[in-house]
């Protein structure tokens, strides 16, 4: 539907979500068509469904959360907040190869350059390297975030070389 056949909509108007654990903030679609043309995007709308406002077929963000005195991304005039979406489109040799897009946070920009390794690298299908499992480093400590689906040995044998664990779901 054109954007200017939507009428304006407010929190009222709009039914309740879906409700899928840990994915309630980040969606991202990576679509090639059949003549090749590709599309990547990523949108977060945060916590609570965003704004709770949609107009011309536009639902609005509540990124305000994305400003922190933490990250260094104070709030100021006329600031844009800092965002861990990055939608890609990779291209070899002007054609596309690979469309990846990923949720979670932080962990958006790592979880795609898996994703492209996983795919053209080590030649996974697109499925199974968007489901493998992942591991994140937390900053600059000694903190590794890795998903619950790693095996029982790979988890100790990175406890043994110092890493402090934290596991979670890959929806979370």
């Amino acid at each position: 539907t054109p954007a200017g056949w939507v009428a304006p909509t407010t929190w009222e108007d709009v039914p309740e979500p879906a409700q899928h654990p840990g994915d309630e903030q980040t969606t991202s679609l990576s679509v090639i068509d059949s003549d090749r043309n590709a599309v990547a995007i990523t949108m977060t709308l945060g916590p609570s469904f965003g704004a709770g406002f949609c107009y011309s077929g536009v639902f609005f963000n509540n990124a305000i959360t994305r400003f922190g005195s933490v990250t260094g991304n104070n709030w100021a005039p006329g600031r844009t907040p800092r965002s861990d979406t990055s939608p890609t489109i990779v291209l070899e040799n002007d054609e596309v190869r690979l469309v990846s897009g990923a949720r979670g946070s932080s962990r958006i920009p790592a979880a795609i350059v898996y994703n492209i390794l996983y795919a053209l690298e080590y030649g996974m299908p697109t499925r199974e390297a968007m489901v493998a499992a992942r591991a994140f480093p937390f900053y600059s400590s000694a903190t590794l975030h890795i998903e619950r689906s790693f095996p029982e040995s790979i988890r100790t044998e990175l406890a043994a070389r110092g890493w402090n664990l934290t596991t979670y779901a890959p929806e979370d």
